[in-house]
């Protein structure tokens, strides 16, 4: 049995406590019963036995290798131009561009990447050179609210921007009862709400996977900004599709049958635990037994051939249409 430790970034864990601690389960399930936890700053500040080293956080800085340690890194970032390039905006693709240096300056460090994007995950095993999975982000299910008991009529939660504040003020002024768009996880504001609202941060096309699982899991649907990718989460008529400019149109169809909204909640919830939950513990497992495979632990490696590229010009992740 191979010993491991999941290490998560303390800034990131508010934002992603549900989804670590269903990671974690699948850790200790399918790897080591006795899979530690670790939150902290910095991965050098992490104790943990030697083992395989599961790291959570793009913020982490480059840390030291130790002997006896594999490191796995997982990636819940949009790294990669995917589809259509101009679906993008100069601010969309500078965003990508950020998260991709993240990711870029850990990779000579780790041994395995974990991708939660399948398109994505598609394209890093082509231009990453060490071994490449995807894995499905999921939260432990909860027994959905009944509709008529939850306080909120629309769900959004991220940052503000204006952007997404004009679509909201639209929304709000059909007269819809917004949630708080912070102060708490997706899927705990989402439970109390009878739809959830996807809206990118800057013109893009990239799915949000985690954000409407995050919603299906309780049994919110969502109406979602269009997205590349829609089709790969299985996902049915409780995702709504739609241009920016047709969002508020959305959630008003959505929320005008009461008896459809209802239904689509049970559905959602039932497509949740009954088909991505079993897919996502399959793949899990996967991971765990290609894992419990890796060979023994060697001394530290030098720079990846992907960081190699990086100081002639190159990031190894050049955007692409995939």
């Amino acid at each position: 049995m191979r010993r491991a430790t999941l290490v998560v970034q303390t800034f990131s864990l508010f934002y992603v406590r549900n989804l670590v601690s269903h990671i974690h389960d699948a850790l200790r399930r399918h790897l080591d019963p006795d899979a530690a936890l670790v939150i902290c700053d910095e991965i050098d500040q992490a104790a943990h036995p030697e083992g395989v080293v599961f790291i959570i956080g793009e913020k982490f800085r480059p840390f030291r290798r130790r002997p006896g340690c594999r490191y796995v890194l997982l990636n819940l970032s949009v790294v990669t131009s995917l589809g259509n390039p101009f679906a993008a905006s100069i601010r969309g693709h500078r965003q990508v561009l950020k998260k991709r240096q993240l990711l870029r300056e850990k990779l000579p460090l780790v041994d395995m990447l974990l991708d939660y994007y399948p398109p994505q995950t598609r394209a890093l095993r082509r231009r990453v050179g060490i071994p490449v999975m995807g894995f499905d982000a999921a939260v432990a299910p909860r027994p959905p609210v009944p509709m008529q008991e939850r306080a909120y009529d629309v769900c959004f939660v991220g940052g503000m921007n204006p952007r997404r504040k004009a679509v909201l003020d639209r929304i709000e002024a059909r007269g819809f009862v917004l949630s708080p768009h912070e102060g708490e996880p997706i899927e705990d504001i989402a439970a109390r709400s009878r739809c959830c609202l996807n809206i990118h941060t800057e013109r893009s096309n990239h799915l949000e996977v985690p954000r409407l699982v995050a919603a299906l899991s309780t049994g919110c649907p969502v109406v979602t900004e269009t997205s590349f990718g829609l089709a790969s989460l299985g996902a049915g008529e409780f995702v709504d599709q739609r241009p920016l400019s047709a969002l508020d149109d959305g959630v008003a169809a959505m929320l005008s049958d009461q008896d459809r909204l209802r239904r689509l909640g049970e559905t959602c919830a039932a497509w949740y635990r009954e088909t991505y939950l079993p897919r996502a513990e399959a793949r899990w497992k996967d991971i765990c037994d290609t894992v419990r495979q890796m060979e023994a632990p060697a001394p530290t490696r030098g720079p990846s051939q992907l960081a190699q590229r990086s100081t002639s010009g190159s990031s190894g992740l050049s955007s692409s249409s995939s």
